[in-house]
């Protein structure tokens, strides 16, 4: 599968998005193709917020922020916005699966659904918005 990038109509074969990204943190892709990828996201220890082995919902955030950006596959594609519906707490151990959906893929505004389930429970959803800027924000000297 290859992803098409709006300006440039070359297929994208390979992921292009954050390539430092911790993939004990963020997961690893399992598939991908044109505006869509799945992450999977095992849940380890450094996770844990309690004694249950409860692990705290930013990680799912994150995971699903960065599967959004696979999906829109741009290495301008900054995050502006993002909601997440957390519907089951989820423990240690557990593998999360992530599925990212990009709509508006001509567009340089981007949404996107990021669904995760585990087994076949659905136990978060998420909605990122990405913006395709012109530059890398961190690319601009702003003056003291």
């Amino acid at each position: 599968m290859a992803v098409i990038r709006s300006d440039d109509k070359a297929p994208k074969t390979d992921i292009t998005v954050y390539l430092k990204a911790d993939r004990e943190a963020f997961g690893d892709v399992i598939e991908f193709g044109d505006n869509y990828t799945r992450i999977s996201l095992t849940l380890t220890n450094a996770m844990v917020i309690d004694e249950f082995g409860t692990v705290h919902p930013g990680y799912l955030t994150s995971a699903a922020i960065y599967a959004a950006a696979c999906a829109v596959n741009d290495p301008l594609a900054i995050p502006v916005e993002s909601t997440s519906k957390f519907i089951t707490p989820v423990e240690k151990g557990k593998k999360i699966d992530l599925k990212a959906d990009c709509s508006h893929a001509s567009t340089r505004t981007r949404d996107v659904h990021v669904v995760g389930k585990m087994g076949e429970i659905l136990v978060f959803e998420c909605d990122v918005k990405m913006v395709i800027t012109d530059k890398h924000p961190m690319s601009i000297k702003l003056a003291n």
